[in-house]
Parts: C-alpha cells; structure tokens; sequence
C-alpha cells in the first residue's frame, strides 16, 4: 500500500485533504502533528520522513497569518526551509512531492509586474514574473523556486490556491481574518478582487491530482503547478458582506490601503464553483 505524509493535516485545507484521502483504499495516511513534528527543525523532518518511508508527501502546513510572518522569526523555517527538506528527501529516495501555494507569490496583476526580482514558471508552457509584497509572499515564493531547482518534472506538484473559506471545523464557514477580526472590530477590507473559495471541493480537485493503486502513485495531469480556484470573482467587500449575513456576524466594516495583499485574480487550471451557489 502506498504510504501518504500528510503535514498539515489540522489546518483548514489540511484536514479537508485528510478527509478525501480517506476515501482512498490504496493509500496509508500519516498526518502527523505539530508536537511529533517541528517543522523548524530540519532534522526532525528528515528523521520522521525517513523512520516512515512515503511514496507521496502533501506539504498543507505553513504560516499563513500575513501580518505575523513579517515579523515573526520562524515563518523562512516553516513556509521554506520545511518544503526545502522534503524535496531533498523526495531527491534521495523517489518520493513525490505536493506542495500547497498561495497566490501571495504574486504582488500585482502578473501583466503589470516591473522591475521583477525573480521569475517562477506559471505552467509548463511559458515563464511570468512574479513580486511578492510581504515576507509571507516571499517565504512561499522561495519554497516554489527551490523545489522546482531540486525535483524532476514528474516528482512535484505545486498547488496555488487564494480565498479559502468553508470546511468542517468549528467556525470554518468563516473565512480566518473575518473571524479574527470579528472579535475584535472593525473588519477591514481591501479595494481589492477576490475569487472564494471553498475549501472541501478544492481538497476533492487537489486529490484528482494523482492515483494510488497497486502499481503507485501517478500524476493524473501534466501540470507542474496548478491554480485551483472559484472562477467567480467580486470586491473583497462584496464577499466580506456575504460571509456576515450568512453567519450572523455583525460588525463595522473599514476599507483599508493593505499593500501586502495581492489584487491578483489566477487563471484557474481547475474551476470550482463559485461562492453564491455553495452559501445555499
């Protein structure tokens, strides 16, 4: 049976993953936690991977509060240095490797991106540069780079999501910041477009991605890096306002200048539905 490490597997999208690998009759889960793990420690994780052996590793974990990350002295250690090791193990010992992104590895409109540090591949056909605005943006954009020097084409995956909400948890239909601010008003917004969403279609696609049977694991699509996402996009505003009427949130809104948040809308690779039809 194929073995699957799962990290991350108590996030939002993590434990959505988890719940569809589950389905899985030709793969062995492990989804081990933060405690059994320190992913700030490199040789905790090559000792974990290689005490367990996997033939896939889905990399869900990371730092994901913007604000903290640029500040915070662990966010290079967990949302690069982490991914780092697992595609050296993936390197040493035939393993394959997903690796969930974010759209914050862009700063601006791709098209309208100048004086570019750095160019990561959008697809397998053409290069775009990319401009992260905060350190978030960056750590994840190094991890995409690093892997992508390391690794062969048919030993990753890389999975760009944006505007996750939904799930399973307690208070999961909310998206994070709304629900931080909530209980702290006001709730801000940026003039900026969006495409939500949900996170249990999104883990569903991401695991379509590959199968496991008796023969291993096999990449069902050609696609190095991935953009899965609603193809409905609104005003941050728009999808805010929503969110508070169909969870009973009430609260204050304030538009606020947030220069670290990308007003970037992703050609999907894979569409999902849109945010209207899944409120009902």
């Amino acid at each position: 049976m194929n073995k699957i490490i799962l990290f991350g597997s108590t996030g939002r999208l993590g434990r959505e993953i988890h719940n569809a690998l589950s389905m899985n009759d030709g793969a062995k889960i492990i989804a081990p936690t933060r405690d059994i793990v320190d992913l700030t420690r490199d040789y905790v994780i090559m000792e974990f991977l290689e005490d367990h052996a996997p033939d896939m590793i889905i990399n869900a974990a990371a730092m994901t509060n913007v604000l903290e990350c640029e500040t915070n002295l662990f966010t290079m250690d967990v949302n690069r240095n982490a991914p780092y090791i697992m595609a050296e193990y993936c390197k040493l010992n035939n393993c394959k490797l997903l690796q969930i992104s974010t759209n914050y590895v862009f700063g601006k409109i791709a098209s309208q991106v100048l004086n570019t540090h750095c160019v990561v591949q959008i697809d397998t056909i053409k290069e775009q540069p990319f401009k992260p605005q905060s350190k978030y943006g960056w750590s994840k954009a190094y991890a995409e780079m690093d892997i992508q020097s390391m690794l062969n084409s048919d030993d990753y995956r890389i999975v760009r999501v944006q505007n996750l909400y939904g799930g399973t948890g307690n208070n999961d239909t909310i998206p994070i910041r709304v629900l931080r601010q909530s209980k702290n008003p006001p709730i801000t917004y940026s003039n900026i477009r969006v495409k939500p969403t949900r996170v249990t279609p999104l883990a569903n696609a991401i695991c379509t991605l590959f199968r496991c049977d008796n023969s291993g694991i096999v990449w069902l699509r050609d696609n190095t890096i991935e953009h899965i996402c609603s193809n409905e996009y609104l005003y941050e505003k728009e999808f805010i306002e929503s969110v508070m009427i169909t969870c009973g949130i009430k609260g204050k809104m304030v538009l606020v200048d947030n220069p670290l948040r990308p007003d970037v809308i992703l050609r999907p690779t894979i569409t999902l539905p849109g945010y209207k039809s899944l409120w009902e």
